[in-house]
């Protein structure tokens, strides 16, 4: 009995990777056939929010971090619209939204990318740059759990990703496999955006490069899609602050933000 139940969970996990495999064979043979092409779903997190101001700005009395998040994800958003992207914000106003639920929020809307947009501080004026974050491999195994929880009586969230819901411990069992695999790869692909971002923030030549980092934050957890976290500047910086809160930084951050998310799905898509 052992034996068949390995069997049957096996021939789950087979005819699931195959259907994907033909649902991916029917997008591109209706790519083929129409030229409109099926829209990306982009979903924007302004850091912060409501009672979670995040860092105040030292020259602009009464503004602070969550302000900047929210006009900057606006000008995104609106530069992804006019490109045909679907786009959804975590926020639309000065709110509380929770890290998990803005990862929950991305996963229910099936986004194939999410960015999560923050300015940075430091205990002294100093610093400066801007970095992008990608989960660590190492929290992978956290993250994962992250996503059960996230999953739990989440049917339809299921459904949308394979089709089909569980019907019994071995679907279940199959379906977890292919979720892995599927959140795996978002990771991996994680890190590439990140990459892709932080090259497009070149082309703002007064905010220098920081690179590329890894971190454990909540909001990189759980995840079915790549996640990044942008730091697009030191908002307590004597210079950068300014710039980065000003009408032409913030215009040119949304720009390459937009210019990094186009040049990531080219990228993962050949």
């Amino acid at each position: 009995m052992k034996m068949k139940s390995k069997t049957v969970y096996g021939l789950i996990i087979y005819f699931l990777l195959i259907s994907f495999n033909l649902i991916n064979l029917w997008q591109n043979l209706a790519l083929a056939q129409n030229p409109m092409p099926i829209p990306k779903v982009i979903v924007i997190d302004p850091g912060h929010g409501g009672e979670n101001q995040g860092a105040k700005h030292p020259s602009h009395i009464g503004k602070y971090e969550k302000d900047y998040t929210l006009l900057i994800a606006k000008l995104l958003e609106e530069k992804l619209l006019k490109k045909g992207f679907v786009v959804w914000m975590t926020r639309q106003s000065d709110r509380m939204v929770s890290l998990q639920e803005r990862v929950q929020f991305a996963n229910e809307k099936n986004a194939d990318l999410m960015v999560s947009i923050h300015l940075n501080s430091s205990k002294n004026p100093g610093p400066k740059g801007h970095e992008f974050y990608a989960l660590s491999e190492e929290h992978i195994d956290d993250s994962i759990i992250r996503l059960h929880i996230f999953l739990e009586n989440q049917t339809q969230i299921i459904k949308s990703l394979i089709n089909q819901a569980p019907q019994n411990k071995d679907e279940e069992k199959a379906i977890e496999a292919v979720l892995r695999l599927k959140h795996n790869v978002s990771v991996k692909q994680s890190e590439t955006l990140a990459q892709v971002l932080s090259n497009s923030f070149l082309n703002i030549k007064t905010i220098p490069s920081k690179g590329v980092k890894k971190k454990d934050f909540t909001v990189l957890m759980g995840a079915l899609m790549p996640v990044v976290v942008c730091e697009v500047g030191f908002i307590n910086h004597p210079k950068e602050g300014i710039y980065i809160t000003s009408t032409d930084g913030m215009e040119k951050i949304a720009n390459q933000i937009k210019n990094g998310v186009e040049t990531f799905l080219k990228t993962i898509s050949k």
